[in-house]
């Protein structure tokens, strides 16, 4: 649930985030990563699809972006206020992704000042 508590997001099996607006229980928007980003590193790890379980989700504090990470050993900043505003049912452009070097990503938390902090288990 986002910190104002309108919003709530759940990932299903195949790595799709939904996002749901609380007061009127309709959904909003879903989150893809299967396309190509703009910068280099997104690029890189946008490639990956999310094919496969998401194990964190964390609103920053502000409520503006959404943290994901999982299986696919990738973390992706979302945009929440273009998804809320956009009039596409699907998102696929993360505002900015993170590829991991073999490291399936367990936890993500945002701090009171919006820093991102990242727990993972590396895969050998």
């Amino acid at each position: 649930v986002d910190p104002s508590g309108q919003y709530a997001v759940g990932a299903d099996a195949m790595g799709i985030i939904h996002m749901w607006d609380l007061g009127t229980g309709k959904k909003v928007t879903e989150f893809r990563a299967k396309a190509m980003s703009s910068d280099a590193a997104s690029r890189k790890a946008t490639q990956k699809s999310t094919w496969g379980m998401l194990h964190a989700m964390s609103f920053s504090a502000c409520g503006t972006a959404l943290a994901t990470g999982g299986d696919d050993q990738v973390v992706r900043i979302w945009d929440i206020q273009q998804a809320i505003r956009g009039k596409s049912p699907v998102v696929e452009y993360p505002r900015k992704s993170f590829p991991t070097r073999r490291t399936m990503i367990l936890d993500l938390e945002f701090t009171k000042r919006n820093l991102l902090l990242s727990v993972g288990k590396y895969i050998s």
